[in-house]
């Protein structure tokens, strides 16, 4: 997958192997900044599973296996001066994998919603099998893309479909 730059904001960085730095992140002793995976809610509108944060080299960083593509995720950092707060929402985000960066499809909150109405009514399927699989096989072919081109790796893979595959159709 060859991720359109201008239609996805760059949420982390890789720093060293699995873990990456916020692009966005106030450092100042009075901000509380969080990275939360959001789910659907039953009290509130979602569930927040807020990500751990690990310090590296003086750096904030997050480990990379915290994300999955296709997670939505909010980042939002929170202001204390004395008894007011002023709260920075950065946005709620549709997770995709780059290169050695991380993006984030900007959605709404509805849009959000919507998509967790439609995954409930779809059938369970295992999905972690699926999303493993997918990106094993997305950081080969994003290598090999690197190498040979995306023309010419995109034709192989069109070819491979038909020749493994020849029930698939379009």
């Amino acid at each position: 997958m060859n991720v359109k730059l201008q239609e996805y904001t760059c949420l982390l960085t890789e720093y060293y192997d699995d873990y990456y730095i916020p692009n966005y992140w106030e450092e100042t002793p009075k901000a509380v900044n969080y990275i939360a995976k959001i789910t659907r809610g039953d009290k509130y509108i979602f569930n927040r599973i807020f990500l751990r944060t690990f310090s590296l080299d003086d750096n904030i960083v997050f480990k990379k296996s915290h994300f999955r593509e296709g997670d939505i995720i909010e980042q939002k950092c929170v202001f204390k001066r004395g008894t007011k707060e002023e709260i920075i929402f950065h946005g709620f985000f549709v997770i995709h994998f780059n290169d050695n960066k991380i993006y984030g499809e900007e959605i709404s909150q509805k849009d959000a919603l919507q998509y967790f109405d439609l995954k409930e009514s779809l059938p369970d399927i295992d999905n972690s099998q699926r999303n493993k699989l997918k990106m094993k096989l997305g950081t080969a072919i994003r290598k090999l893309a690197g190498k040979y081109g995306e023309t010419m790796v995109a034709g192989i893979l069109v070819e491979i479909i038909a020749d493994y595959f020849p029930s698939v159709q379009n």
